[in-house]
């Protein structure tokens, strides 16, 4: 059988540098040689990934790019030091990764920071892996992947953190040319660089864009042509496929609002597995839980600090101390107390506004009530609130937006100024979760649902209610059910809980 003389010689060289850590993941810019500084919003979805801590310390860089808040989309090989079929051995589907792994983030008006990674979503057909940051990224743009397939010619733009020809760390990501080369292999990119362009140590997983400047691979491999210290002349660069990977990436960074959580009498954290009457226990000795679209979070019953949940059962890392409560969004987890609200930034906790009487919390926003006068305040970026509503009897937050109520109704904020919509009459309390908006009748104590015709009665009364896309959750001193729409009725899933929560 013949043998790709060129292709056998690039692997060789690609499993070498991966070895070394000399190629990273990236997102619409990294640092390369001969190129351009990358600037605004391409600079900060990119990310600098250090593997096994800094190199200092005997650790490797990589390059990574944001495709969401929370998710950075790099080489599997750049966490192994694997390549080929092999790249992603060692790696678990919602497992951590072997070897401790930190993002290095620049948040809007903030000095760069490292996010710890806690998850990881390998590829099984190439050499790609999803890493998920503790905590989310606030004022990133992240990266768009493409959804046709690379030009089979022409040129395409590689960007990273790599050395370029005169630096051997640089600290800001740099871009250059890439011309597209024949003999790709399966899911693979050829490239070539051009003139003093090159792609160097760092520049693994390095994003690839087409001239719309949406993302069509990333980078695996290089002869290291035209960077600082090196002497090969090789310009191929290979790179992998991720145009046809959009469904992959989507699946595991858009919140499916699937989680339901309860605590029951001993303290355990338990989640439901969507079928029949069946929970797994999380974790234990625990008093109060919280689920959001980023984590879920609990608070121990002897010293009230509020723990992560880690994505494994039995593991939570302890992220601060005791707070009045805490909610969570999609861009984090806050607490509040008298002396304000705070969000955990995936290292520490950072004041974002005044004190509340209440918080409310959904997507990427988070209200509060004012103390004194009730009206709702919005927070529209941390450190800035403005007024949206004046006193009501209770509100909520779901897919669709903030909803208000009092004794003339409920209303639906329409995003402008303090303008509300009329959407029912008045209940008395709100529930709320994925699109879905729950009402209590004030008389009767019964629970509604709002529909396109208005409220409508699903059943009695009940301790608390809860939604998540799923379906709708009903806890009494009986247990827990869940309401089907198809008939009408409500279903047993679980024994009485001491609270509920969805994300």
């Amino acid at each position: 059988m013949g043998v790709n003389r060129k292709a056998a010689r690039l692997a060789g060289c690609v499993a070498g540098v991966t070895a070394a850590g000399l190629l990273a993941a990236a997102s619409p810019a990294s640092a390369v040689a001969g190129g351009a500084p990358v600037t605004g919003a391409a600079a900060s979805a990119l990310v600098r990934l250090a593997i096994g801590g800094d190199a200092t310390s005997g650790g490797h860089a990589c390059t990574g790019t944001l495709v969401s808040s929370q998710w950075v989309l790099t080489t599997a090989s750049c966490l192994t030091g694997k390549t080929g079929a092999q790249a992603g051995d060692g790696l678990v589907d919602g497992a951590p990764p072997a070897v401790a792994v930190n993002a290095a983030v620049t948040e809007t008006g903030k000095p760069t920071r490292q996010i710890a990674v806690d998850r990881v979503a390998p590829r099984a057909d190439r050499d790609v892996v999803l890493l998920r940051l503790v905590a989310p990224v606030l004022g990133a743009s992240p990266g768009t992947l493409a959804a046709t397939p690379p030009p089979s010619s022409g040129q395409v733009t590689v960007a990273g953190f790599g050395r370029t020809a005169t630096e051997w760390i640089p600290d800001a990501p740099q871009s250059a040319p890439l011309t597209v080369a024949p003999g790709a292999p399966d899911h693979g990119l050829a490239l070539e660089a051009t003139g003093t362009s090159g792609v160097c140590r760092g520049d693994a997983g390095a994003p690839v864009f087409t001239a719309d400047g949406r993302i069509t691979g990333v980078v695996t491999g290089s002869y290291q042509h035209n960077c600082l210290g090196e002497t090969a002349t090789n310009p191929a660069v290979s790179a992998v496929r991720v145009d046809d990977l959009g469904e992959w990436v989507t699946a595991h960074t858009v919140a499916g609002h699937h989680g339901l959580y309860r605590i029951d009498a001993n303290g355990a954290v338990l989640g439901y597995s969507g079928t029949g009457s069946a929970w797994t226990t999380l974790g234990t000795g625990f008093d109060r839980v919280y689920a959001g679209e980023s984590a879920l979070v609990a608070t121990r019953a002897d010293t009230h600090d509020v723990y992560r949940y880690t994505g494994t059962p039995g593991q939570w890392a302890k992220i601060g101390g005791p707070g009045d409560g805490f909610v969570v969004n999609a861009d984090g987890v806050y607490g509040y107390n008298g002396g304000g609200v705070l969000r955990w930034t995936g290292t520490g906790w950072e004041t974002v506004g005044p004190a509340g009487t209440a918080f409310y919390a959904a997507g990427h926003l988070l209200a509060r009530t004012v103390p004194g006068t009730g009206d709702l305040s919005l927070m529209t970026a941390p450190g800035t609130w403005v007024k949206i509503g004046t006193s009501g009897t209770g509100f909520a937050i779901n897919d669709d937006g903030i909803y208000g109520a009092n004794g003339g109704g409920v209303y639906h904020w329409t995003g402008t100024g303090s303008t509300w919509a009329s959407v029912g009459k008045a209940q008395s309390a709100l529930y709320a979760g994925a699109h879905t908006l729950l009402g209590i009748e004030p008389a009767t104590k019964d629970v509604n649902l709002l529909t396109g015709t208005g409220w409508s009665r699903i059943g009695g009364s009940g301790d608390s209610f809860a939604a998540n896309a799923d379906g709708v959750y009903g806890v009494n001193s009986g247990g827990i059910y869940r309401w089907s729409a198809a008939s009408g009725s409500w279903a047993s899933i679980g024994p009485a809980t001491r609270a509920l929560a969805t994300d």
